[in-house]
């Protein structure tokens, strides 16, 4: 796990456009982070545009001190095989998949933010496997930076 200086995990809270992010250094598998997030008032971060993925890789490397492990968001194809579906509801309309990705190696069905490199992108993953994971929420949260972009406002999701 990454640790802060003093020993504590390093987590991070930041809003952006109206909406509240958090990420989580407990390291969960899919399953569990998702009713984590539920229980919290929030759900795994549904992304659906480019500038809301820029944020986050950024909110990532800030959470992590540019370490980037492989975090949950809230992106799976449970139900349909190849048919990738936001926890939301919404439309995936937005993707940032790694070439050749998604595989369905070893019957990945979930999807983490993974660095391979320096590149910082998308990849289907086993839901057996325990990673950090962002919440988000439809309303700012307490103790989160502001991060607004005025260009960006347009941009807001009203079917949240």
């Amino acid at each position: 796990m990454i640790q802060a200086k003093a020993g504590s995990p390093i987590a991070l809270k930041e809003n952006y456009n109206g909406h509240g992010y958090e990420y989580v250094t407990t390291p969960l598998v899919w399953e569990q982070a998702r009713k984590n997030a539920e229980k919290s008032g929030g759900y795994l971060v549904c992304i659906t545009s480019d500038e809301e993925n820029k944020f986050l890789i950024q909110f990532i490397k800030k959470a992590t001190d540019q370490e980037i492990p492989a975090t949950w968001i809230g992106l799976n194809d449970d139900k349909i095989e190849g048919d990738w579906k936001w926890l939301t509801g919404e439309p995936t309309t937005f993707t940032f998949w790694f070439q050749g990705e998604p595989n369905n190696a070893y019957f990945e069905n979930k999807v983490v933010y993974e660095k391979r490199e320096q590149d910082i992108r998308w990849n289907d993953a086993s839901s057996d496997r325990r990673h950090f994971y962002i919440i988000e929420y439809d309303h700012e949260i307490e103790n989160g930076d502001k991060n607004e972009r005025s260009n960006t406002r347009s941009n807001l999701r009203s079917s949240r």
